[in-house]
């Protein structure tokens, strides 16, 4: 039984369906008490045993993250990691409860766990991931913002925080972070009060453990000058950094590229795409909360 368990749900349900009854309801009671109540619905006569079957797949699959808002993931492998998050308080956006848990998802098996780290708890953070590890950066832990970096090691499951020198970025959240190489490039976020977005771009070489900030031609970039935002999304193609959308004070649809260099002679410049196509929309502000 311990080595069905391993297999994805929908085997699983597929399997039961060619058990007889009287058998599947001997082995449920034999290898897991939690799932005795569903064999009373086995039992009754005239209940459909399909749904009762879903059900005991969900119970099996039970180590799936909860509902959560602004989680961090990255893959390593065939396998999804994926930490933290938030719930909001009743018809707010304020965050109520900050996730410490780490959830790892098997691609191939379908099947989530939990596991044990010394990371705490964290929402709106970064991750990226690089050879065998897992880092995650900056964020809130319910307490206040922070420009930590954790590692996690996904061979000995084991985390740090991942000391740096050089030029971190301040404490902030809902930044972007994207891995080029052995270099992460992290643009924007915010600390929490009004008007406190970010534009600034740092990149964090992982072999040499430092910061560095980016210099930015603005001269070259006044024309098309990319303004600071918190909760935009952000992706490298070709050699170039590309920020889309995000919130300032308003909802943005911009999106901007930055192609990247090592020359520390030669600074960045920034340059807003033209709109065309069917450009994605601002979002509709939420209705106030009822009373």
């Amino acid at each position: 039984m311990t080595t069905l368990l391993y297999l994805p749900d929908e085997i699983l349900v597929e399997i039961f369906t060619y058990l007889p009854t009287k058998t599947v309801l001997c082995d449920l009671r034999k290898c897991c008490k939690r799932l005795l109540h569903l064999t009373l619905a086995l039992e009754t006569e005239g209940s459909p045993r399909w749904p009762a079957l879903l059900e005991i797949a969900e119970i099996l699959n039970s180590a799936a993250p909860d509902p959560l808002l602004w989680p961090a993931s990255a893959v390593v492998g065939d396998k999804l990691y994926l930490w933290g998050g938030h719930t909001t308080e009743p018809g707010t956006c304020l965050i109520s409860g900050v996730s410490d848990k780490l959830s790892c998802y098997d691609f191939v098996a379908r099947k989530w766990s939990q596991l044990q780290h010394g990371m705490g708890g964290s929402t709106e953070m970064s991750a990226v991931s690089y050879k065998h590890s897992v880092f995650f950066l900056a964020g809130y832990n319910g307490f206040s913002y922070t420009n930590t970096v954790f590692r996690f090691d996904t061979e000995t499951n084991e985390s740090e925080v991942f000391e740096c020198t050089g030029e971190p970025p301040s404490i902030r959240s809902a930044m972007t972070a994207v891995r080029h190489g052995r270099h992460v490039y992290c643009f924007g976020g915010w600390s929490g009060r009004s008007e406190s977005w970010k534009s600034d771009v740092r990149r964090l070489d992982l072999e040499q453990r430092c910061w560095q900030l980016l210099s930015i031609d603005e001269s070259k970039s006044a024309a098309s000058r990319l303004v600071e935002r918190t909760s935009h999304t952000a992706a490298i193609w070709n050699d170039t950094l590309y920020v889309f959308g995000g919130f300032n004070g308003i909802y943005l649809n911009d999106m901007f590229c930055m192609p990247l260099h090592e020359d520390p002679g030669q600074a960045h410049v920034w340059r807003q795409l033209p709109a065309s196509g069917q450009l994605p929309t601002p979002p509709t502000p939420l209705p106030p909360a009822p009373p």
